[in-house]
């Protein structure tokens, strides 16, 4: 049942950013910068709208002196199937997908830039590449042969097909605290399965800038 997925994943974030941020104030506390390099190391967890449809995730980013450094992206993707036979009847739906829906999720490792502004450390422009991997669930309309008491007269087959691309992000960071930002970016992630462009908007939280 997608609600209760969607569910579980902001769960998982939600627990993850909790986590997260603790350790990042611990090492704050006792020095851990210091030496290292490290300007940012911040999550990062929102959503917008992408050619597939809503488009929701989270993320984990490490920044250098050098306006260097990499992240990690977690997106998920959730639309009403466009293999939908033109007979198809829903029938009593009481639970589950009433509205049968694909899938796509995403993970990728990126290779990020930033451009700071010359006037103030408040605003920069992100650059984001890499690869990515795909796994996109489809659904498979199978036809009943018997009719039930729901009215419904397709089973619906789930399956998932990986896949491998190449991840792409421009983004304007606003790092309004040290600890709390917003970043707004257009995302592009091109593969072999499902391919997306889009718009999102991001929060940031931990160590985001000096």
């Amino acid at each position: 049942m997608h609600i209760l997925i969607i569910f579980r994943r902001i769960l998982f974030v939600l627990l993850l950013f909790v986590s997260g941020i603790s350790w990042i104030r611990a090492q704050e506390d006792e020095g851990f910068y210091e030496g290292t390099g490290l300007t940012g190391i911040y999550f990062s967890w929102g959503g917008g709208y992408a050619s597939t449809g809503g488009i929701g995730g989270c993320g984990f980013n490490i920044l250098y002196a050098n306006n260097m450094g990499g992240s990690m992206h977690m997106k998920f993707s959730i639309f009403e199937a466009d293999n939908i036979p033109s007979d198809f009847v829903q029938g009593v739906c009481l639970l589950g997908e009433c509205v049968p829906n694909n899938a796509t999720s995403t993970v990728s490792f990126n290779f990020m830039y930033k451009v700071p502004s010359a006037n103030t450390n408040r605003v920069r422009l992100g650059l984001e590449a890499g690869p990515t991997f795909v796994s996109y669930r489809q659904i498979n309309f199978v036809r009943r042969e018997v009719e039930t008491w729901s009215g419904r007269n397709y089973d619906l087959d789930r399956y998932r097909e990986p896949g491998v691309g190449l991840a792409l992000s421009i983004r304007t960071e606003f790092p309004v605290w040290r600890f709390l930002g917003l970043e707004i970016g257009f995302i592009a992630n091109i593969n072999t399965i499902k391919s997306y462009a889009g718009i999102e908007i991001y929060g940031t939280l931990g160590r985001v800038r000096l």
